[in-house]
């Protein structure tokens, strides 16, 4: 598992992560975090690209998973998160969030 804890342009290019039951690639609170050609395979996990708690400015690209159960993921205050050219499954994205104050 690659994770990232409050880095600044935190960077991953060219890697394979082969049976990760958890999340293989997790950006946490950083700025400018960059996921490019990067590879997921092997045993199923919940997500394989998470931008988590407070991540700013996050780019996923040409990135590829193998049936893990959604591809990327964006939670917990992460804002300006980018997902770009990347096959990952067709589930859809986990999205955590809550309405902005004073909306129902």
């Amino acid at each position: 598992m690659l994770h990232f804890e409050y880095g600044l342009q935190p960077y991953v290019r060219r890697v394979r992560v082969s049976d990760v039951a958890s999340v293989p690639v997790e950006i946490f609170a950083c700025f400018g975090g960059t996921v490019i050609n990067t590879a997921v395979d092997g045993l199923r996990g919940h997500s394989s690209f998470k931008a988590k708690t407070n991540a700013f400015g996050t780019l996923f690209a040409f990135n590829y998973d193998h049936d893990q159960w959604h591809g990327h993921a964006v939670a917990v205050g992460s804002a300006a998160t980018v997902i770009t050219h990347s096959k990952v499954s067709d589930r859809g994205v986990d999205w955590h969030g809550a309405p902005r104050r004073g909306e129902p």
